[in-house]
């Protein structure tokens, strides 16, 4: 079972390999999520990163739902593969088109 920091590295190497920047956020407000992502399109989403068995915090999910209701996009990833399936899906609706 791969470790958050395995996920999250995972992430960051995948987001560059697709000309994206995925940048650790460090905040003096609790719960925010881990990763800002640039994308080539212009956009900008949000991704928490939590080991596989892993859990968001109460404070997190209170976060993550105040970004979804400004319309921002948040996305939670425990592996690998759910990193993949968000690049694919990223891919799909044209976020690494510049």
């Amino acid at each position: 079972m791969d470790l958050e920091k395995d996920v999250e590295r995972y992430l960051k190497k995948q987001i560059s390999k697709k000309g994206g920047l995925s940048l650790k956020w460090t905040s003096t407000v609790r719960g925010v999520p881990d990763q800002i992502i640039c994308l080539p399109n212009g956009e900008t989403i949000f991704v928490e990163v939590k080991k596989p068995d892993g859990k968001t915090r109460k404070l997190q999910d209170r976060m993550i739902w105040k970004l979804r209701d400004l319309n921002q996009p948040v996305f939670i990833c425990y592996t690998k593969m759910q990193v993949d399936r968000l690049i694919d899906d990223l891919t799909k609706i044209g976020c690494f088109d510049q």
